[in-house]
C-alpha cells in the first residue's frame, strides 16, 4: 500500500488542506502568501478545481472593497509567485475566470477520495489507517475569514463535512480492529474526544475498556458522557449508552485498572516558571525606540513607528522593550490588542488600553468624559458622541504627558476595527509633536487585507510620519546566543537550522531540551511537549480557553465549561507555571503568543469546537441586555456555535451599539452577518421578526453615500415585509414599509416613496399602541416630506399625538412631523420650536440619524427666517453631527447653508458653489433644489438677476427629475419674477402659464410655493399693464 507522501507526490505541486494549509513542489515545502484572503483564495480554487468566474471570485473575497477586480489581481500576482515560473501555469486566468487546473495538483482531499471510495466499511484497514493520517487537523485551519462571509459559510460547511467523514474513519478503525482491543482503544479515544456529542464515539469506548477488564475507567467514561448530554442537550443517557453500560457488569476489572486515573507530574522546569529573555539582536530597532523616547521628551514630532513581520518574530517583544525603555525614564504606556474575533466590536483597542488607568492619573471631569470607554461594563453608560470622544481621549493623553513621555502601544494592527483605527489617527494629528509616541505591531500580508489599517497606514505614510521596520530573522550567531540564555542543549545548531531565526520557536525548542522531527509542525511538537507534562483536567481547560481568543475572561471561562472554581484555579496556576498563559488584568488571563493560542486551538476538533463556542456564547448570553457592548462577542461564538437564533439577536444588540457610537461601519458588518444567522432560524415568525430588526439597523447605517454600496435593495426589504406579513408581524410590515420608503426617499423617486408611506400607515392599524403612535407618525412625517397627501398626514398625525399623550410618551417622530407640517403652513416660529423639542428627544434616546435630519430641517428654516447667524449656528450643528454619523448630504449641506446664511448677510463667499457640487455628488436631489431655490431667492433680492434666474433654472430641472411639485413651483415662480425684473414679458407671461393652479386643491401646495407664486403673478401682471400701456 503506498504512502500519504508518495500517494501525493505523484504530482508536482501538492496542496494540504485538512489542517493548516500547505503547499509544496515535489514533497518540498513553498512559502506561501502572507496574506489569509491569498492563501484561502488558492485552497477555495483547489478544493472547488473548476473554472470561477472573476466576479463570483470578487464577491467571496472582496465584497465589500472599493476596487474587488483590483484585490483579485493582487492574490493572483502573489499566488503565481509563489509557484514560480514552471509552475505558474497551474494558474489559467483570463479577462473573466479563474482556474486552477487539477491536472497539475494533487490534494490530500483527493487521496482521501480514493481510499474511501466505496465507502469507509469497505474500505480495507491499510486504507483507513492512511485516510485518518491525512487529518492533521482541521479543514483549511485557521483560513475561515470570518469577514467574508460567503466564502466563511462554504468553508464551515466544507470543514463539518470533512470532519463527519473523519467520524466515520475512526469509527471504522475501531470496527476493523474488534481483534486487538488496544489498537482499537486507540482510535476509540480519538472518536469520544472528536465529537463529543456522538454516543457512538462514547458507547465503542465504553465498550472497549469493558473488553480489555477497565471497568473502573469505562464507569467514568460513562459518567463524563452523561454529564455533557445532561448539560449540553438537557437529556438523560441514551439507550444504547445504557446499554453498553450494563454490558460491565460482566467484564472483569484488570489489573491495569489502577493506574487509569493516573496524572503526570510537572517537571522542575515547568514549576520553576519563566524569566523574560534577555534581548539579542534588533540593534537598530532598539536604538530607535531609545531615538523616540528622547525625541517625546523633549516635544519634538517623531515617527510612528510600525514593527511587522510573521508570527513569533518578536514584534510583541520589542513592545515590551519600549515598555521598559519609557518606564525607566519616568514615563508611561497605555497598551491593547486587537483581536480577530472582535472587529465588529467599536473602540476595541481603547476600551483595553484605557482600562489600566487610576482615578488618581486623571481629574474626575477627563475620567467622566472618557466613561463610554473606560466603564463600558456598567450597562448604564451612554455613549456619548464621536466627536466629544475623540477630543475627551486626545485630552487624557495629554494630560498624562504633562509628567512625562506617554507611550501608545497597539499589538494586532492587522485586526483593528475602523473605529478605533479612526481614533488612532486622529490622536496622531492632534498630537503631533507632543511628547506622545505611537508604535504599531503587525503581521506582514495580513496588514494588506484589513482596510481600516491599510487606510490608517496610506495617511500616515502621506503626511511622512511613518517609520516601517520589517523584522527580520535572528542571525545564526543571535540566534545561538538566544538559545544559550535559556538552556544548554546538547545540538543547538540543529535548532537553529530548523527554528530558521524565529525567536519563538528557539525558545521553545531550546525550553524542551529537544528538536522536533523533520517532518512534524514546530507549533505542533512545542504543544506537544507542553501537553505532555500537563494534567489531563490542565490541557482540556486549554482547550476551552483556546476558544477565546488570545485573551480569556477567568468567570466566563469556568462557568462556561461548568467547572468548580477551586480546581480551575489549580489548573490554571499549571498553565502559568509552563508559561503558556499569563495574567491580563485582574479578571483573566491571556495566552503567551499568539501562535500557542492557534496551535491549541487547532488541536480542537470541529464537533468540540462547536459544543464550546456554544457554552461560551450561552454564558454570555443571559448578561446581553446588561452588557450591549459584549453582543459582538456573543454574536461570534453563538455563529461558530451553530446558536443561530442568539447570533442574530446578540448582532441586533451590537448593531443598535454600534450605531449609538457612531460606529456605522460595524454596525454594518454585524448586521449583515446576524442576517445569514437569521436566515437559519427554524422559528419562522422569530426569523421574520430578527430579519426586518436587522435590516433596519443595514438601512440606517447605510444611509448616506459612503455606504450607500452595502445597503440592501428594495426587493430584499420587499421579501422581509412578505415574511412578516405571512405570520401577522403588523409591527414589522410597518417597518418594512418605512425602510422602503427611506430607500426610495434616498434614491429620489418620491412616487415610491409616498406608496411605501402609505402602506405603513395602513399596516401599522394592527400594531399595539405605542408602535402605532411612532409609525403613523413616520409616515406622516414621511408624507410631509414628499410634499403628497398633506391632509392624510394631518389626519396620521392627529392620531399619532392622541396615542402618545395617552401612553405618558415623547415621541420623536410626533415633534418632528408637527414641526414639518407648521412649515408646511408657513408657521416657522412654530416649526423650529417642535423640531427642537424633537432634537432633544432624539439626542437623548441616542437616535443620532433622527437628531442629524432635524438639525438640517431647522437650519433651513432659519434661513427661511431671514436669520442668518441663528441659520450659521444651527448649520455648525449638523456639520458636527454629520461627520460623526457619516452622512454624505449633510455636511455639505450645512456648509451650503453656512454660505447661504453670509450671503444673505451680505458678505462675500466662494463656499456655496463648491458645496452644490459636494451635494450633486452625493445625489441628493431633492435638497440640492431646495438649496439652489434659497440661493436663487437670496440673489433675486440682492437683484443679482442673472445669477438667480441660473439657480433657479438648475433647480427646476433637478425638482422636475424627482417629481418634487413644491420645488418645481418655487423654482419656476422665481424664474417669472426675474423675466419680469429684466423686463422679458414674453417670457415671463409663457413661465407663468406653466405654473399650476395652486389655489385651487387645498394642501397640494406648501404656503412657502402658494406665496411664491402669488409674488410672481403680482410682478407678471404689473408687467403685463405696462407694457399694454406702452402699446396704446
Amino acid at each position: 500500500m503506498p504512502t500519504t507522501a508518495k500517494a501525493l507526490s505523484c504530482q508536482r505541486l501538492q496542496i494540504r488542506l485538512l489542517g493548516e494549509l500547505r503547499l509544496c513542489r515535489d514533497a518540498m515545502p513553498l512559502v506561501l502568501p502572507a496574506s489569509r484572503k491569498t492563501r484561502a483564495l488558492l485552497a477555495y480554487l483547489a478544493v472547488t478545481a473548476r473554472r470561477h468566474l472573476r466576479s463570483e471570485l470578487c464577491g467571496l473575497f472582496w465584497e465589500d472593497a472599493a476596487d474587488p477586480r483590483a484585490g483579485l489581481r493582487w492574490s493572483l500576482t502573489q499566488i503565481r509567485r509563489t509557484l514560480g515560473e514552471r509552475d505558474s501555469k497551474a494558474i489559467r486566468a483570463d479577462r473573466e475566470s479563474v482556474e486552477l487546473q487539477g491536472d497539475r495538483v494533487a490534494t490530500d482531499l483527493d487521496r482521501l477520495e480514493q481510499l474511501t471510495q466505496g465507502g469507509c466499511t469497505e474500505a480495507s484497514r491499510d486504507a483507513l489507517i492512511e485516510a485518518s493520517q491525512l487529518f492533521r487537523g482541521e479543514f483549511l485551519e485557521g483560513l475561515d475569514l470570518a469577514s467574508c462571509y460567503a466564502y466563511h459559510e462554504w468553508c464551515i460547511a466544507e470543514r463539518e463535512m470533512a470532519s463527519r467523514r473523519h467520524e466515520q474513519i475512526l469509527l471504522a478503525l475501531v470496527e476493523h480492529h474488534s481483534d486487538d482491543p488496544e489498537q482499537a482503544l486507540v482510535h476509540a479515544r480519538a472518536l469520544a474526544t472528536h465529537n463529543p456529542l456522538n454516543e457512538r464515539g462514547h458507547i465503542q469506548l465504553i465498550t472497549v475498556l469493558g473488553a480489555l477488564g477497565r471497568r473502573r475507567a469505562a464507569l467514568a467514561q460513562y459518567e463524563q458522557c452523561c454529564r455533557i448530554f445532561e448539560r449540553e442537550l438537557g437529556l438523560g443517557p441514551p439507550a444504547g449508552l445504557e446499554a453498553a453500560r450494563a454490558s460491565l457488569s460482566a467484564a472483569r476489572l484488570a489489573r491495569s485498572d489502577g493506574n487509569a486515573g493516573s496524572m503526570p507530574v510537572p517537571d522542575a522546569q515547568g514549576v520553576a516558571g519563566r524569566v523574560r529573555t534577555r534581548f539579542i539582536g534588533r540593534n537598530e530597532e532598539i536604538a530607535q525606540l531609545a531615538k523616540s523616547i528622547e525625541l517625546a521628551m523633549t516635544g519634538q514630532e517623531m515617527d510612528v513607528l510600525l514593527l511587522s513581520g510573521v508570527p513569533g518574530i518578536g514584534k510583541s517583544r520589542l513592545l515590551d522593550e519600549l515598555e521598559s525603555q519609557i518606564t525607566a525614564v519616568g514615563g508611561r504606556f497605555l497598551r491593547g490588542r486587537a483581536f480577530e474575533s472582535e472587529m465588529v466590536r467599536p473602540f476595541g483597542f481603547w476600551i483595553d488600553a484605557l482600562r489600566g488607568l487610576r482615578d488618581s492619573d486623571l481629574p474626575k471631569i477627563m475620567h467622566s468624559a472618557l466613561q463610554p470607554l473606560t466603564h463600558t461594563g456598567t450597562g448604564g453608560v451612554t455613549a456619548g458622541d464621536r466627536d466629544s470622544l475623540f477630543d475627551a481621549v486626545v485630552t487624557a493623553l495629554s494630560h498624562l504627558a504633562r509628567s512625562g513621555p506617554v507611550a501608545v502601544l497597539v499589538d494586532d494592527l492587522h485586526w483593528i476595527e475602523a473605529s478605533s483605527a479612526a481614533l488612532l489617527h486622529y490622536a496622531m494629528r492632534s498630537l503631533a509633536g507632543t511628547p506622545v509616541l505611537f508604535a504599531l505591531t503587525g503581521r506582514a500580508g495580513e496588514l494588506e487585507d484589513n482596510a481600516a489599517a491599510q487606510n490608517l497606514l496610506a495617511a500616515l505614510a502621506q503626511s511622512q510620519r511613518l517609520r516601517r521596520f520589517a523584522l527580520e530573522p535572528l542571525r545564526d550567531d543571535e540566534a545561538r546566543a538566544l538559545v544559550g540564555s535559556v538552556a544548554q542543549v546538547a545540538e543547538p545548531d540543529r535548532i537553529v537550522a530548523q527554528a530558521q531565526g524565529n525567536p519563538l520557536i528557539l525558545l521553545e525548542l531550546a525550553r524542551s531540551q529537544n528538536a522536533a522531527g523533520e517532518s512534524a509542525s514546530l507549533l505542533d511538537h512545542i504543544l506537544e511537549t507542553h501537553l505532555s507534562r500537563l494534567s489531563p483536567g490542565a490541557a482540556e481547560l486549554l482547550n476551552w480557553a483556546s476558544a477565546f481568543g488570545r485573551e480569556f475572561p477567568l468567570d466566563v471561562l469556568i462557568a462556561a465549561q461548568g467547572g468548580e472554581p477551586g480546581l480551575a484555579g489549580q489548573q490554571l496556576s499549571e498553565l502559568e507555571r509552563h508559561d503558556l498563559i499569563r495574567a491580563a488584568g485582574d479578571t483573566g488571563y491571556a495566552f503567551s503568543h499568539d501562535l500557542i493560542q492557534q496551535a491549541a486551538y487547532s488541536r480542537v476538533s470541529q464537533p468540540r469546537r462547536r459544543l464550546i463556542h456554544k457554552s461560551i456564547a450561552m454564558r454570555l448570553g443571559q448578561d446581553m441586555d446588561a452588557y450591549p457592548e459584549r453582543c459582538s462577542e456573543i454574536a461570534h461564538h453563538a455563529g461558530l456555535g451553530g446558536q443561530h437564533e442568539l447570533a442574530a439577536r446578540a448582532s441586533v444588540g451590537a448593531g443598535e451599539h454600534g450605531l449609538r457610537v457612531y460606529a456605522n461601519r460595524e454596525a454594518v458588518e454585524v448586521a449583515r452577518r446576524g442576517l445569514r444567522h437569521a436566515a437559519r432560524i427554524t422559528d419562522q415568525a422569530a426569523r421574520a421578526r430578527l430579519d426586518m430588526t436587522l435590516l433596519r439597523i443595514q438601512v440606517l447605517a447605510t444611509s448616506g453615500l459612503p455606504l450607500a454600496r452595502l445597503r440592501p435593495p428594495a426587493s430584499r426589504i420587499t421579501q422581509a415585509i412578505e415574511a412578516a406579513h405571512a405570520h401577522r408581524l403588523h409591527a414589522e410590515v410597518a417597518q418594512g414599509y418605512y425602510l422602503l420608503s427611506v430607500i426610495h426617499q434616498e434614491a429620489g423617486q418620491l412616487d415610491a416613496a409616498q406608496q411605501a408611506t402609505l402602506s405603513a400607515a395602513q399596516a401599522s392599524d394592527l400594531s399595539d399602541a405605542l408602535g402605532r403612535a411612532r409609525q403613523l407618525a413616520n409616515s406622516a412625517r414621511c408624507l410631509v416630506e414628499l410634499g403628497r397627501d398633506i391632509g392624510r398626514a394631518r389626519e396620521l398625525i392627529a392620531e399619532a399625538s392622541t396615542l402618545a399623550e395617552s401612553a405618558g410618551v415623547h415621541e420623536v417622530e410626533v415633534r418632528w412631523c408637527r414641526g414639518l407640517l407648521h412649515h408646511w403652513d408657513g408657521h416657522l416660529d412654530l416649526a423650529v420650536r417642535e423640531i427642537d423639542a424633537a432634537i432633544v428627544l432624539a439626542t437623548e434616546a441616542e437616535d443620532r440619524w433622527r437628531q442629524c435630519k432635524c438639525l438640517a430641517a431647522v437650519a433651513m428654516i432659519e434661513l427661511e427666517r431671514g436669520r442668518p447667524q441663528q441659520a450659521i449656528a444651527r448649520a455648525t450643528e449638523l456639520k458636527l453631527a454629520a461627520n460623526r454619523l457619516g452622512e454624505a448630504a449633510d455636511a455639505p449641506l450645512a456648509q451650503a447653508i453656512a454660505a447661504l446664511a453670509q450671503q444673505m448677510a451680505g458678505e462675500e463667499t466662494t463656499q456655496l458653489d463648491a458645496a452644490i457640487v459636494k451635494l450633486r455628488a452625493a445625489d441628493d436631489k431633492s435638497r440640492l433644489a431646495c438649496v439652489l431655490n434659497l440661493a436663487a431667492t437670496i440673489q433675486l433680492e440682492q437683484k443679482n438677476f442673472k445669477v438667480a434666474g441660473a439657480y433657479a433654472a438648475d433647480a427646476l430641472v433637478l425638482a422636475e427629475s424627482i417629481g418634487e411639485a413644491n420645488e418645481s413651483v418655487a423654482a419656476s415662480a422665481t424664474l417669472v419674477q426675474v423675466a419680469v425684473a429684466l423686463g422679458d414679458s414674453e417670457g415671463a407671461r409663457l413661465m407663468l402659464k406653466k405654473l399650476p393652479p395652486v389655489l385651487e386643491v387645498p394642501d397640494a401646495f406648501s404656503t412657502k410655493a402658494v406665496c411664491a407664486v402669488k409674488v410672481a403673478r403680482v410682478g407678471a401682471e404689473r408687467i403685463r399693464t405696462a407694457v399694454s400701456g406702452l402699446a396704446e
